[in-house]
Order: structure tokens, then C-alpha cells, then sequence
């Protein structure tokens, strides 16, 4: 007879202590971080080895073994019936792919990957690095100069050239690094943009399926592949992980961000996933099985290099004018009507150019005006317009600032939603000029003045400074509800207005503790009190970079 009950289960009562621990979300997130879900590995399989060496050495103890036999006998047979039902699946689409092609021809025809087609989102790519493709395509409906993004291998010096091109980056033209073997290729990299095909197309599309078998959950994709001539084959492939040797139980809970939601889970954990039907990169098979059935021969590094363009295609030039050219005419657009229905996004590229619109400036400030009585259906326009002059060199800003200021001061009852935060930097560095509406401005905020209204106030400078003591009844009563940023800002405010006595009040001991008072006075001893008044965040750099300095010395 068992008298009591073995000491090693103390194991499994510690995990379901830790388990539970974890349905908690104020201690579970505490747990999550320190990986408590992959503990129960440890404790699990330490509880049943344990328990079968307790019933062996234990009189009374051998009806105990069961549990361990059941555990690990069980599980190894879970595991091995889990690389069968793999094997069987591999060998099933291996089957169903078997003599399937499609005629292609990569001097005649051009790939296109289907719109939203899954498991394909980074196959252009993967096409032409790895294949005799000079260009792939994927179909887009998000651009107005084209219906297909382009992928190509290209030189480093094409691509330096585009990163550097701003009408290029408007047109949606990008490019980015290869990795070779491990490492960065110092010679190619891609470049992709909006293009059409110009030859006969075949096009690849794929739909995802997810089988949850109790012994492999997969995800098998169906493959379908359109010749020129219209015909279609189906393939299959698809990916799972079968279960490793040892027996890996994890339970715990951790963060869903997607849904959001605290989510538990308890399972054995699996291998990393395998491609089904082939064998592909990151355990999916697409790629190599729409390969094979086009016929398509993998390249050497040598072939790689020799098909790296050495300039930019014609007809991506040409696309990057004709987005020029759109968000001209919708320019165009929003000066004949401010409430058209356009966005940003619609005139990309003109804020690099004010060389394009310059001559517009007139017509373009008569709409702005029009756009800020507009109410709700032009206020986009406005920030739009808004957007495009404080892109202009300063001496040609000044008049255009000039008639900003008059706009915002005659109409004090319009809603801040109407004002970039950007315009008021560049309509501060107006100087004194702009002070009456950067008074106005602080006299009707309500608590903590926002971040860009103060560095304004403290671009302005000595003519600003007899507004220090409504900045500072602004702040005191709600210090201790601002940001962080926003009291560093108007502490900085305040010392530039040489109203030292006021920003230590209302910030002394915070800003003390953070080396801020340190710097600050620094700055304005070295002559370089003008520079503290630049944008939150260069100014917060220049400050962590001198501290290093000074933590090294």
C-alpha cells in the first residue's frame, strides 16, 4: 500500500503554481518577460523523471512508474506519428506536383505575382536574387502610375543614386540591401517601383488553407499558375512542424497586442517549421515549386552580378516624372477647389520641389485663406498648402509668412486642427513680427502649453520674454501632468528668457536630477543659447551626446 503521496509531485504542484501565477496579468507580465512559459519544460519532465526514480528506490512506491511510462511512452509515439503524418503529407504534394509545368519563357514573357496572393509577400524578391529573372512584378492598385510594382537586382551605385533622387522617393521607387551568405553585398542591392509589364504576362496567384490535424497542424497554399495562353495549373505546397524528440510542455500566458488580450496557452512545443511538396527558405515552399514548374535555373553569384543593372529601366524613369506630373495637376485641383477630396499623399514629392510650384505662390495663398473658412471639408487642404510653403528657402518665406500670420491672427476663433505644427517653427524664425500671435496662441491654452508652441516662443527669443510670467502660471498648476518633454521644453524656455528664478520653481528638483540645469547653463555660457531653442528632439541628442562625453572623460 502507498502510504503517502510521492515527494517528487511537488514538481508538478510548483508548475501549476507558476501556471496560475501567470492567468494574472499584474504578475503574469512580470513572468512573460522572464520566459515562465518555457519553465514548465524544466519542471515537467524533472516531475516525472523524479517520480520514476522515487517509485524505484521508494518501497511501495512502483505503481507510480505508470505515470512516467505513460508520459514518455506516450509522447514518443505522438512525436514519431507526427513525422509520419509529415512524411505523408510531403510525399501526397510531392505527388500532386509531379510533371506539372508551364510554359515560360524568360526572354518573352514577364511573372507577375498576384494582388494579396499569401505566402508570396516577399517572392518578387526571392525570384529574381535566386533565378534567371531580370525583373519580377507584383500587381498594385496603390499608385497612379502604374498597376505593378517592379523588383530588379541593381549596382550600388544605382541605387545610391535613388536613395538620393527626392523625386525618385516620391514616386515610390526603393530600394534596400541584400544579404549574401550572411553578409551585406557591398555590390547589389534591389530596387523596386511602380511599373507595368510590356511582355505576354504569367501570373502566379496563391490561397491559404490551415489544417488543424490533431497529430501536424499544416497550412497547405494552393498554387495557380496562368500561362500566356490563358490556361491554369494548380499545384499544391504548403508548411508544418512536426514534434522534436524530447517532450517540451509550455504553458504560461503572454500579450496577444493584435486583438489586445491576455492570452494561456499549454502545449508541447514543435520543431521549426518544414516546407511540404519542397523544400524552401524559412520552412516555405512556394518559391521552389512555382520555380520547377516554370522551369527557371538558379543563378551562381558570378550571374548574379552580370545581371545587376547598371542604370535605371526607362520605364521607371519615366513613371518617376509622371508622379511629378500628378501631383502637379492635383495641385492644380486643390487651388480651383480647396474642399477636393485629396489627401497628402496626392502630392508627393512637390515638397522637395518648390522649384516646380514656386510661381503658384500667389494663387496657392488665395486658396489657403479660402481653405481656413472652409470648416471641416478644407481643413486637409489647408495643412496641405501649409505643408508645401514652409518647404520654401527662408528669404522667399518671409512674405509668404507674412501673409500666414495676418490669416491665423484675423480669424482667432479657428480651430488649432487648421495649423501645422511645423508652420509655427518657421513662422517664430519671422522674429518679433510673429510674437502677437504666438501671445495669442499661449494666452488661450488652457494647461501645459504644447511642445512646438514653446520652442517658437523661445526661437523668438528677448522680445518674447515678457510673456515668462503667463508661460509660468501655465505651467505650475499642472507640472505634474505634462510630459516629461514638455517640461524640459519649457524649462529651457525660461532659462533662455534669462528667468532662471521661474523655470528652477517649477522645475528645479526634476530638472536637477537630470543634469538639465547643467547643460543648459552650459550652452548659454559657450554662446550657444540659440541652438537650445531647435527641435525637441536634436537639442535632448545633443544633450545625451554631451553627457557621454563627459561620462568618458
Amino acid at each position: 500500500m502507498i502510504s503517502k503521496l510521492p515527494v517528487s509531485l511537488a514538481w508538478f504542484a510548483l508548475t501549476a503554481l507558476i501556471y496560475l501565477l501567470q492567468w494574472i496579468p499584474f504578475t503574469g507580465i512580470f513572468l512573460m518577460l522572464l520566459a515562465a512559459p518555457f519553465w514548465s519544460v524544466i519542471t515537467v519532465n524533472a516531475g516525472f523523471v523524479f517520480l520514476g526514480v522515487e517509485a524505484l528506490v521508494r518501497p511501495g512506491y512502483r505503481l507510480w512508474l505508470v505515470a512516467p511510462a505513460l508520459y514518455f511512452g506516450g509522447y514518443a509515439t505522438y512525436a514519431h506519428l507526427s513525422h509520419q503524418e509529415f512524411a505523408r503529407m510531403d510525399a501526397d504534394l510531392r505527388a500532386f506536383n509531379a510533371g506539372k509545368s508551364v510554359s515560360f519563357d524568360p526572354r518573352a514573357n514577364d511573372l507577375v505575382l498576384e494582388e494579396k496572393s499569401q505566402g508570396l509577400s516577399s517572392g518578387a524578391l526571392s525570384f529574381v536574387r535566386n533565378y534567371n529573372l531580370d525583373v519580377v512584378y507584383v500587381a498594385s492598385r496603390n499608385f497612379d502610375t502604374a498597376r505593378h510594382l517592379s523588383y530588379r537586382l541593381a549596382t550600388k551605385k544605382v541605387c545610391d543614386e535613388i536613395r538620393k533622387d527626392a523625386d525618385a522617393s516620391a514616386a515610390f521607387v526603393r530600394t534596400s540591401g541584400l544579404h549574401f551568405n550572411g553578409r551585406l553585398s557591398k555590390t547589389i542591392c534591389s530596387v523596386s517601383g511602380p511599373e507595368d509589364p510590356v511582355r505576354q504576362i504569367v501570373s502566379v496567384s496563391t490561397t491559404r488553407v490551415k489544417e488543424n490535424g490533431w497529430l501536424l497542424p499544416a497550412t497547405v497554399d494552393t498554387i495557380k499558375l496562368r500561362g500566356a495562353d490563358g490556361r491554369e495549373t494548380e499545384l499544391k505546397t504548403g508548411y508544418a512542424a512536426p514534434l522534436p524528440a524530447l517532450p517540451m510542455p509550455v504553458m504560461g500566458c503572454a500579450l496577444n497586442s493584435g486583438a489586445p488580450s491576455w492570452d494561456c496557452f499549454l502545449g508541447f512545443s514543435r520543431l521549426r517549421q518544414q516546407g511540404l511538396g519542397a523544400t524552401g527558405s524559412y520552412g516555405t515552399a512556394i518559391i521552389p515549386v512555382v520555380a520547377t514548374a516554370l522551369g527557371l535555373n538558379e543563378i551562381t553569384d558570378a550571374e548574379r552580378q552580370e545581371k545587376a543593372i547598371a542604370q535605371r529601366p526607362t520605364a521607371l524613369q519615366s513613371n518617376i516624372g509622371k508622379r511629378i506630373d500628378f501631383s502637379l495637376a492635383n495641385l492644380d485641383k486643390i487651388i480651383a477647389d480647396p474642399s477636393v477630396r485629396l489627401t497628402l499623399h496626392d502630392i508627393r514629392g512637390l515638397r522637395e520641389r518648390p522649384d516646380l510650384w514656386r510661381h503658384l505662390v500667389p494663387d496657392m495663398l488665395a486658396t489657403f485663406e479660402r481653405a481656413l473658412d472652409g470648416g471641416h471639408s478644407t481643413r486637409e487642404r489647408a495643412n496641405m498648402l501649409q505643408d508645401l510653403f514652409i518647404a520654401l528657402p527662408d528669404k522667399e518665406f518671409v512674405d509668404v509668412g507674412k501673409r500666414i500670420l495676418q490669416a491665423f491672427l484675423s480669424r482667432p476663433d479657428l480651430s488649432d486642427n487648421f495649423l501645422r505644427e511645423r508652420t509655427l517653427g518657421r513662422l517664430a524664425d519671422l522674429g518679433p513680427i510673429s510674437l502677437p500671435f504666438f501671445e495669442a496662441k499661449l494666452t488661450a491654452v488652457k494647461r501645459l502649453p504644447p511642445i512646438p508652441l514653446m520652442l517658437g516662443l523661445c526661437r523668438i527669443g528677448a522680445p518674447a520674454a515678457r510673456l515668462a510670467d503667463i508661460l509660468a502660471n501655465k505651467i505650475i498648476p499642472h507640472v505634474d501632468r505634462g510630459s516629461g518633454s514638455q517640461q524640459f521644453v519649457a524649462f529651457v524656455t525660461l532659462m533662455k528668457w534669462d528667468r532662471p528664478e521661474l523655470a528652477e520653481h517649477a522645475f528645479g528638483k526634476r530638472m536637477a536630477d537630470h543634469g538639465v540645469i547643467t547643460y543648459v547653463r552650459r550652452s548659454i555660457a559657450q554662446g550657444r543659447v540659440s541652438d537650445l531653442c531647435r527641435s525637441e528632439n536634436d537639442w535632448k541628442k545633443e544633450k545625451l551626446d554631451a553627457d557621454r562625453a563627459a561620462n568618458r572623460r
